[in-house]
């Protein structure tokens, strides 16, 4: 068994997680699953610093691990890193993947699900891809710094949660009621104190009772009031604790994503059209055919096919960053917004609030926090760079800028990948 302990990752004065303890078994795939920017990919860069210091072999396929590949398929280089780091580790080793199954076609899963399978090695498999939970021997979830273990495929995985999600609801429910009934008792104390404070004064008023007296009982009064309400105040602070707590515990249902309703401008029926166009890579035409096609308003496309056939440059066309080498194109769209499958680019050296300053323009405060909101990231500060994000985190943000914007076309190259 390979064991690493007391794992901590902090991002500013964020603890992404600490004192985390992990094992693994040679031969049992492993999957670490667990909502966006939780820190799963904190967790492998972890590992990794623990097997350098150990001096372990170790082998890490990176989540936006790109080469400058002629075909410029992200499909086709992510699929060749991961055969060759499977063919080529040692035995014993551990290989870490991050998010494999992005990009990869339903040819190149299948591969790599198999070669995965028939290995001798120590595996560890970050992902929201349903079909290699179902083949986990073992599900990691990682949440709010906790790291929980599921014994089990999906089916035991999403069993579990349900059940514990069940029982951590009424236990939150409980807490929820016992503050509240201490809330009510700390009231009724109040106004009963002020009762009983009027009945004295007005029977001074009525007794004459000399001044000392007088002052006696309102002191004593004062001291009851403030014994009674630190009493419940510290009642009330203990089972807030007790809520905080057991609010980091509860099962959580994923981060709320809004999209807002796009507005569509006035377009004529037919918006697109390329006719027998086609691409050359070294002089090589991309497709054998050369492709026609019109695309009208107000329909919803899907554009499927393997690795390496064209999809992302056909996407490239239709949004007009690329020309092709021949035939024409036609375009009675004013902005299309194409949504890259590539997260990484020039401007990750930004924060969250410059980034989304460059993307759409002056924005108030409250402009600012709404689309941040939106995307779900509202644990998150402004201020944090954007290279700190998940890539969960970075499509939704990418996802509501491109809403946010009068694009006539929205063009989603692998929009559910990270998520």
């Amino acid at each position: 068994m390979l064991s690493f302990s007391n794992l901590h990752v902090t991002h500013g004065s964020r603890n992404l997680f600490r004192n985390l303890n992990l094992g693994l078994q040679i031969g049992e795939l492993t999957c670490l699953t667990g909502p966006n920017g939780s820190g799963k990919t904190a967790l492998l860069s972890c590992l990794v610093a623990a097997c350098e210091r150990r001096g372990l072999d170790y082998y890490l396929v990176r989540q936006h691990e790109t080469d400058e590949l002629l075909s410029g398929s992200p499909g086709q280089e992510r699929a060749d890193r991961i055969f060759r780091a499977i063919r080529e580790l040692p035995h014993r080793s551990l290989l870490l993947l991050d998010e494999p199954s992005n990009h990869l076609d339903r040819r190149a899963f299948d591969r790599m699900c198999s070669l995965v399978l028939a290995q001798n090695q120590y595996l560890l498999i970050v992902t929201h891809d349903r079909r290699l939970l179902r083949l986990a021997d073992r599900i990691l979830h990682l949440e709010a710094g906790r790291l929980d273990e599921y014994g089990g495929n999906l089916h035991v995985y999403l069993e579990q949660r349900q059940r514990e999600g069940e029982a951590r609801n009424r236990e939150w429910k409980g807490m929820q009621r016992q503050v509240r009934a201490t809330e009510r008792q700390l009231q009724i104390g109040r106004e009963r104190q002020k009762k009983r404070r009027q009945k004295a004064e007005a029977g001074n008023r009525t007794q004459k009772n000399p001044a000392a007296l007088v002052n006696f009982q309102r002191n004593r009064a004062d001291r009851t009031d403030a014994r009674l309400e630190n009493a419940y105040n510290r009642q009330i602070a203990g089972l807030q604790r007790d809520r905080a707590v057991l609010q980091n515990r509860r099962i959580a249902n994923g981060v709320k994503f809004r999209l807002p309703s796009i507005v569509s401008s006035r377009l004529p029926a037919q918006i697109l059209s390329l006719a027998s166009v086609n691409v050359h890579y070294a002089g090589v035409p991309l497709w054998p055919k050369a492709i026609s096609v019109g695309v009208y308003s107000h329909q919803r496309w899907a554009l499927m096919g393997a690795n390496g056939s064209g999809k992302t440059t056909l996407l490239q066309l239709m949004a007009g960053l690329r020309e092709p080498d021949c035939g024409t194109t036609w375009s009675a769209l004013r902005k299309p917004v194409l949504v890259s499958q590539t997260r990484l680019n020039d401007l990750d050296d930004l924060s969250i609030r410059d980034y989304i300053l460059n993307r759409a323009g002056h924005l108030d405060h409250r402009a600012l926090g709404k689309i941040m909101h939106d995307a779900g990231l509202i644990a998150v500060s402004a201020q944090t760079g954007l290279n700190k994000c998940s890539g969960g985190e970075r499509i939704r943000l990418d996802l509501m800028l491109a809403m946010q914007t009068s694009a006539d076309m929205l063009l989603l190259d692998e929009p559910t990948n990270d998520m």
